[in-house]
């Protein structure tokens, strides 16, 4: 349902990483060293490479105050150690056992319900009342409406578990790196700024 879901909505809504490139976003913000960094099988490690030897050449031609280039070389350090964690994030496959037998679990309890809930209407027909002819009968529509409640939780984890397959209910990346980049180019003083990426349709992509 969920491979359904995310198909249904790539057809619908364009989603920015796959109208756009690494290359390309680094080019117009790199020039000519955009090419040595996308050779690299790492580019994020090597743009980083590429700042350390910048921020080190400042320091040694005394324009850069060592307070300052403290900051700057520890920043560097915690984009390495952040990078690391978003490559082990990106390459170590997700356990699907986990999700797969979670599905599992909650198909077999919605199976069972009906048959668990039967004797409890039944015992309610037998007090009489109101309920007492169509009491037996509240088993189906208490059964779906139980049985509903769990399939939506296991489907509500299963989109959060995967918050970067390209659905409705991912992180909104692009837009996050758009407002990020916007910031920082505006701090240098640049005039010509992108444009923040808008949701589409009250959805962010």
């Amino acid at each position: 349902m969920a491979r359904a879901a995310n198909t249904e909505y790539r057809r619908r809504y364009r989603i920015h990483e796959d109208a756009s490139s690494v290359a390309n976003e680094l080019r117009p913000l790199l020039a000519e060293q955009a090419e040595d960094v996308l050779k690299s099988p790492q580019p994020a490690i090597a743009l980083l490479e590429q700042q350390s030897v910048q921020v080190n050449a400042l320091f040694k031609d005394t324009k850069l105050p060592p307070q300052i280039y403290g900051e700057l070389t520890k920043l560097i350090r915690d984009f390495h150690d952040q990078q690391a964690r978003c490559d082990r994030l990106k390459n170590n496959p997700y356990p699907r056992q986990y999700a797969i037998v979670s599905s599992m679990f909650v198909m077999i309890f919605c199976t069972l319900l009906p048959f668990g809930v039967v004797p409890v209407f039944a015992d309610m027909g037998k007090l009489g009342g109101v309920l007492g002819p169509i009491a037996i009968w509240l088993t189906i529509p208490f059964s779906t409406l139980l049985g509903w409640a769990y399939m939506s939780l296991d489907q509500v984890g299963e989109s959060s578990a995967n918050p970067f397959e390209g659905n409705a209910n991912d992180v909104p990346i692009s837009q996050i790196c758009r407002d990020i980049e916007i910031e920082l180019r505006s701090g240098l003083g640049e005039a010509e700024l992108p444009k923040p990426l808008l949701p589409v349709n009250d959805i962010a992509t």
